[in-house]
């Protein structure tokens, strides 16, 4: 028997007993269907990631360092890079979104959220910083359709939009 504080029955010291832990709570947080995900990239070739974290970015198409995340993509972008890095298309956006891409608004329907890898070197920096600017110019009140509306509708277009009496015109 030891006398370290952290000493654990089992053998680990008390930062394995706790990476142990983490280790469980993830595997609880996984659902199915990140499960299969996950095995049908690994079952891919072109977009498998290695134990290194290494794998092929959907902007650059080098093989590097990827972290994976969700991203807005317009159509003529997705045609431009093809699907051989692009994991899933997760949900066609109804509604104007912003592509992540190439920066432009879209209309409705031509918009497509995606679950892709960015390497570290080169996209993810530019990803962040478009984000950045994104933010700070206003965000979501860029949108040339709200500005629109808000020039024809005043301040209070919002609530004109989503209540039953609409006026014609909306």
């Amino acid at each position: 028997m030891s006398h370290r504080p952290d000493y654990v029955p089992d053998g680990t010291t008390g930062e394995g007993a706790i990476a142990k832990e983490g280790y469980f709570e993830r595997e609880k947080k996984k659902t199915d269907v990140g499960k299969k995900l996950h095995q049908l990239i690994q079952a891919d070739e072109q977009k498998k990631i290695n134990k290194h974290g290494e794998g092929v970015c959907y902007g650059c198409m080098r093989k590097d360092y990827i972290i994976s995340s969700l991203f807005y993509c317009c159509s003529r972008c997705m045609e431009k890079r093809g699907t051989e890095a692009l994991y899933t298309i997760v949900y066609h956006k109804p509604s104007e979104e912003i592509c992540d891409f190439c920066g432009k608004w879209q209309k409705p329907f031509d918009t497509y959220q995606i679950n892709a890898s960015l390497c570290t070197q080169h996209c993810w920096p530019k990803m962040e910083r478009f984000h950045r600017e994104y933010r700070e110019a206003g965000g979501k009140s860029q949108n040339p359709l709200e500005k629109k509306h808000r020039r024809k509708y005043g301040k209070d277009y919002k609530i004109l939009r989503t209540s039953g009496a609409r006026p014609a015109g909306i």
